[in-house]
């Protein structure tokens, strides 16, 4: 017993040695509990790296059946997960599709190429072992997912012996040349296109000029001329015509490879300023109404080809797979577009929407959800598929996310990138990555970003959206040893008065409190009905001023527990309990009250949606431009369905929010405590002395001290209730308190309607009370 013991810890000891993966959340009820997601599919990942020489299956052997087929076209997650934390694995996850060569040029026999290799989507020993809906049209992105894994280890490896060099070279070129054959010269030999050849995406496998090949292909063979080129300085000519010989290629294949990667030309639709996944994907109808999903399983395949709609994003893959081709605002553009067509009835989509959105918003982003539903799909069973076994697709991209898209990280041209990002609700991250036998481990938190040399010598890589050089080395010729390097975390925006703003999302739309006050009268009045029938008594409906009185401007000395309804319950005789927010809307509490105003509320809701003040739409704008992060709050539970009903997408200018769900699970403290928005300003990553409040009704009941921790609170004017009740006199603070903490009043400032600011600069004047 003792003996297995030594043997499992043994052969546990690397990983132990060698795992640096952490992910800690804010709002995480459960301590740790993406951290130890994280961990069992590093852990995962980890066991079945044992024997990658022979294949990965899909499910990692953990079922039988379509589990032990190789799903080649999640090899590409697989590697980069392992080029960034075990180069050796991720060669031999290479070497084991170089296994498979000989069955693959057959397979581009049967195709009737003249030379190459064609990998199948899904095999076991390399013929394709699943037929696919469509059969007019090649599937070749497993040869371009080979090209981009293998390119992408010579960029992070440096030390290769001479059998993987030639071994690597071989697997690239016979992938490569495959496009010669598939492709054909246009206009005279001024472009070369790529017709007929179906990406990753089964939605989309039916048409012409698919963006992700012509991309894949384009880089493909320029990097295969490239790195042999590279490999011939390293080995020699000898060798390299030796390797030219077997595979029976000439240089003048190559210089035909050359030039047809020239003359690919990756097309960008001038209307949307977007690249389209196919030539006539903007043509196609939009698909209307609920659908059943995944569509493949409840769709005929014309139905779906007919239609706008995305399985895999591939237009996204490429992007992430060749980064440093586009702008961030390129991220920015067809994330923003390929969203709401995605119907992520594939997981790995998840993955690719979340490092996009870091690639595109930076600190700004919101890859959490995505992450988490990606970490926790099989340990949660999200989709139901339990029986099928394991996703280590999804395994593998959790853990990308993490590197690749929170940590910023890219391996281009032979050169280490890392931009790492601390999005709102996480508190800090920290992960290592590999590149040139050294080992960098990355830590960011709130206050700080740390590089540190954890294995090698001497390593540089390139810093930030900056692209400021660092060099670590644990002594450098005459230089002292600099293993380790601290970047205090700074603030991103371009305003000098604040960093942050919170808005309180009844502020945001004209007249809602309007509607909240006809909701709560239509949900009383049911209930005062039943009490004047079974009592036979008068009871006086709810009035607009006992609302405002009671309701609006409501004390809580905790969590909110519907005071201002139970003080009007009670004038009437009615004492309710609180109750749970689980009470159905016919249980006589004051949450099952609540819960039936929530229905009431959202039915209105879709019936005629609020107008949002277009002063202050205009202001988000501004906000955004300028760098500020911004986060939406409430103690409504009704946030989701307000914002769904809004036309102008409010949501994409907040980085997050809190909900009445959130208030209630964490205790926050109800109105007149600040408690709310200081809530927000830690998600935010903002101190409160730079953040703006903007909420409404602070002229009652507030304490100056404590809105003084903010920078200030502005109260957005509310036509419902000005129009019936006079402005009390907003809180001060006294003249010792200004004296002792160097502060000046006003802390609150009044923005009426006529003359809300718009811009940032019209902002700055009010709070310097210009």
């Amino acid at each position: 017993m003792v003996s297995i013991i030594e043997e499992k810890q043994r052969h546990l000891a690397p990983f132990w040695e060698n795992f640096n993966v952490d992910l800690q959340l804010q709002d995480e009820l459960t301590p740790n509990r993406t951290r130890l997601s994280l961990l069992y599919n590093a852990f995962r990942l980890f066991e079945v790296s044992q024997n990658l020489e022979n294949g990965l299956a899909a499910s990692g052997y953990s079922v039988s059946g379509d589990g032990l087929l190789y799903r080649l076209c999640d090899y590409i997650y697989f590697c980069l997960y392992y080029i960034a934390t075990a180069p050796d694995c991720a060669l031999q996850l290479i070497k084991s599709l170089h296994k498979m060569l000989a069955v693959c040029r057959k397979n581009a026999e049967d195709l009737c190429l003249p030379g190459g290799a064609v990998f199948p989507m899904v095999t076991i020993k390399g013929t394709n072992c699943r037929s696919y809906s469509n059969y007019n049209n090649t599937r070749l992105p497993i040869n371009a997912y080979i090209g981009k894994m293998i390119a992408a280890f010579f960029a992070a490896v440096e030390a290769v012996s001479e059998e993987d060099r030639l071994l690597l070279m071989e697997l690239m070129l016979e992938t490569a040349r495959v496009w010669l054959s598939m492709g054909e010269w246009v206009e005279g030999r001024t472009y070369f296109r790529l017709e007929n050849i179906a990406g990753a995406d089964e939605y989309n496998s039916s048409v012409s000029g698919n963006f992700f090949i012509h991309l894949s292909a384009k880089d493909h063979l320029n990097r295969a001329v490239d790195l042999l080129a590279a490999n011939e300085k390293l080995l020699g000519t000898e060798k390299i015509d030796a390797l030219l010989e077997k595979i029976n290629m000439t240089r003048e294949e190559l210089e035909e490879m050359k030039e047809a990667s020239k003359a690919i030309v990756v097309r960008k639709s001038d209307r949307l300023g977007i690249y389209m996944v196919h030539d006539y994907f903007d043509k196609l109808a939009t698909w209307k109404g609920g659908a059943q999903h995944p569509l493949s399983s409840n769709y005929h395949p014309l139905a779906i080809y007919r239609h706008k709609v995305v399985d895999l994003p591939e237009v996204l893959m490429g992007l992430l797979l060749h980064d440093t081709l586009f702008e961030p605002t390129d991220f920015e553009q067809n994330y923003n577009y390929y969203l709401p067509l995605c119907t992520f009835d594939s997981p790995e989509s998840m993955g690719i929407f979340a490092i996009s959105q870091c690639r595109a918003r930076g600190e700004f982003a919101q890859p959490i959800p995505f992450l988490k539903s990606l970490a926790n799909l099989d340990l949660d069973d999200i989709i139901y598929s339990a029986d099928e076994g394991l996703h280590f697709g999804s395994m593998a991209l959790s853990l990308n996310t993490l590197i690749y898209g929170l940590g910023g990280v890219s391996f281009a041209d032979g050169q280490l990138f890392v931009s790492p990002i601390l999005p709102a609700g996480v508190a800090s991250l920290r992960f290592s990555v590999c590149f040139r036998g050294c080992v960098l481990s990355v830590v960011l938190n709130e206050k700080e970003l740390v590089y540190e040399l954890k294995s090698g010598d001497s390593l540089r890589f390139i810093h930030g959206q900056q692209r400021l050089r660092v060099h670590l080395h644990t002594k450098y010729r005459r230089f002292e040893a600099l293993s380790k390097m601290v970047i205090p975390r700074a603030s991103f925006s371009l305003v000098s008065q604040f960093d942050g703003a919170v808005f309180l999302a009844d502020s945001l739309f004209l007249n809602l409190y309007e509607y909240n006050y006809v909701s709560w009268y239509r949900v009383l009045e049911t209930l005062f009905d039943t009490y004047r029938a079974l009592q036979n008594k008068t009871i006086a409906p709810l009035s607009p001023h006992e609302f405002i009185q009671k309701v609006v401007y409501q004390t809580e000395s905790s969590e909110i527990a519907f005071s201002g309804i139970h003080n009007i319950l009670l004038s009437r005789g009615i004492d309710l309990e609180l109750g749970t927010p689980d009470d159905a809307e016919i249980v006589e509490t004051r949450y099952g009250l609540a819960n039936a105003k929530l229905a009431e509320m959202t039915e209105m809701l879709e019936k005629d949606p609020p107008q949002i003040n277009p002063e202050l739409y205009h202001l988000l704008q501004s906000l955004e431009t300028n760098k500020i992060s911004m986060a939406i709050v409430t103690y409504s539970r009704s946030l989701k369905q307000l914002m769904s009903s809004d036309a102008h997408n409010l949501s994409r200018y907040f980085i997050t929010h809190i909900d009445g769900e959130e208030a209630h699970d964490r205790h926050i403290k109800s109105r007149p405590h600040v408690d709310l928005y200081l809530r927000a300003a830690e998600k935010l990553h903002v101190v409160p002395e730079r953040c703006l409040v903007f909420a409404h009704h602070l002229d009652r009941d507030y304490a100056a001290e404590e809105m003084a921790r903010f920078r200030m609170f502005l109260d957005i004017e509310d036509p419902f209730v000005s129009s019936r009740e006079e402005l009390s006199a907003y809180p001060t603070l006294s003249e010792e308190y200004c004296e002792k903490h160097n502060r000046d009043n006003p802390v609150v400032c009044r923005l009426l309607l006529n003359k809300m600011p718009s811009t940032v600069n019209h902002l700055e004047d009010v709070v310097d009370g210009l």
